[in-house]
């Protein structure tokens, strides 16, 4: 999808695929990410303008291997991307598994420890919260530090929020309140 906005800025947005809870378009976001960036000239303006955004369910960010071996992968200079925005939705019935049987830390999102990636909790229920959670999570860690950012969201409905979601950043950049 290509949007042109009042001001003259111009965004694409690409959606992939994912198949199941397992995670597997996670290194495809990255790499699409990472082929977008080269093509364009590779230079440092061409990796902030390209930013991948993954969304994860709770239960399968902490439970499969390939999140954080594409997190790792993220130091190598050929597959860093400059920053990527993991959105971690917790519904409360990950694998119908009670969290406490699923993982061995109070929160899916502990997994960013292990990288440094500063971590946002909020409520996925108030799109006030969520929208200024993900404008500082672009503006301030992916723009400024080009490193792995995790964004918790604990919300009812996953199909609601990333409704929610989409719909904050169309509104908002129309509105010219998010600037990206």
């Amino acid at each position: 999808m290509d949007r042109t906005y009042p001001d003259g800025r111009k965004i694409h947005l690409s959606l992939l695929a994912n198949p199941s809870h397992l995670e597997c378009v996670n290194p495809v976001v990255i790499g699409k990410a990472r082929a977008k960036q080269f093509y364009c000239g590779d230079t440092e303006e061409d990796v902030r303008n390209v930013v991948p955004i993954l969304l994860h369910g709770d239960a399968a960010f902490a439970g499969q291997g390939v999140v954080y071996e594409t997190m790792q992968m993220a130091g190598v200079d050929d597959f860093n991307v400059g920053g990527t925005i993991h959105v971690i939705v917790n519904n409360q019935i990950g694998y119908t598994t009670n969290p406490i049987n699923a993982r061995s830390t109070p929160y899916a999102t502990d997994l960013g420890k292990a990288f440094n990636a500063p971590i946002f909790h909020c409520n996925g229920d108030d799109p006030i919260a969520v929208s200024r959670a993900l404008e500082t999570a672009v503006e301030w860690y992916v723009m400024s530090s080009e490193r792995e950012c995790t964004l918790f969201l604990r919300c009812a409905l996953m199909l609601q929020l990333l409704t929610m979601i989409f719909s904050v950043l169309y509104i908002g950049e129309m509105s010219g309140e998010l600037t990206w």
